[in-house]
């Protein structure tokens, strides 16, 4: 109602509402109310072409208002806030550094991060787990770390301004989320020359390839560690998912959703 009345008092040539959200859960009323809102906007606009699909198989109406226009992805500006000396970690080189970026919710799945980590260090591998972020979950899965005796394998930052000088100190990007509507850190970490290992979800879905820009997993412990330990130790591999990478967030580029954004406009 709120957001419906603000919609009318602001006078403007076009009005655009965006879809930010992962999923498509709302109960009647939300439902209702969500219309009512689009009926007051020019276009709806959604951060990628899957989780438009999702919206219109509930909304199809809909369809003639809406448009896909992704998160931008500043390479220049990620790459030179990640080269900042301030509080930047130095990769241990005789350690698989483990990089996650995120909120500590159920639908971002790091719970599952120390059963990850287990098989690693069962496998051999000398983890060192960076997780960058707050959340609900946050103390549970620090509870969860600590009784599986895995706290010499994780650092736990909290919430971070710059959480780019990260990136540097990173072998591999994870990524466990199971709702995700673009993915900004996985793109992110492609700027960054990260190779990445994540859960499929339809943010990701739509720009990666599976064995060519990174790794998409199924929600499976032993699967997830497997494509970790493939992508640390198989540098010919290594190499064309950071070559491959870098080329696909081209397509996120400023330059680029800029265009998308006045192509809404006009």
């Amino acid at each position: 109602m709120y957001k419906r009345q603000l919609l009318n008092f602001v006078s403007a040539d076009k009005k655009l509402v965006w879809w930010h959200h992962g999923s498509v859960n709302m109960n009647p009323t939300q439902k209702d109310n969500f219309l009512k809102d689009c009926e007051c906007c020019d276009k709806v606009v959604f951060v990628s072409e899957g989780i438009r699909r999702a919206v219109l198989s509930e909304f199809p109406d809909l369809e003639v208002k809406s448009a896909v226009v992704p998160n931008m992805i500043d390479s220049r500006y990620i790459i030179e806030k990640g080269a900042v000396a301030e509080e930047r970690g130095e990769r241990e080189r005789t350690s698989l550094n483990l990089l996650s970026i995120g909120r500590f919710s159920p639908e971002k799945n790091y719970i599952i991060c120390p059963d990850i980590c287990r098989r690693l260090i069962d496998s051999g591998f000398n983890v060192r787990w960076t997780m960058v972020g707050d959340g609900v979950q946050l103390e549970t899965t620090k509870q969860k770390v600590s009784d599986m005796g895995l706290n010499d394998s994780f650092c736990f930052t909290g919430t971070k301004e710059n959480p780019y000088v990260y990136y540097n100190a990173a072998d591999v990007f994870v990524h466990t989320s199971l709702v995700e509507s673009q993915s900004i850190t996985i793109l992110e970490s492609m700027a960054c020359g990260v190779p990445v290992v994540t859960v499929k979800s339809i943010g990701p879905l739509e720009f990666m390839t599976d064995g060519e820009n990174g790794f998409l997993c199924e929600n499976n412990v032993d699967m997830i560690a497997e494509k970790i330990s493939t992508v640390f130790t198989d540098k010919a591999l290594r190499q064309r998912f950071i070559k491959n990478s870098a080329d696909t967030v081209l397509g996120y580029s400023p330059n680029v959703i800029m265009q998308r954004i006045e192509e809404c406009l006009n």
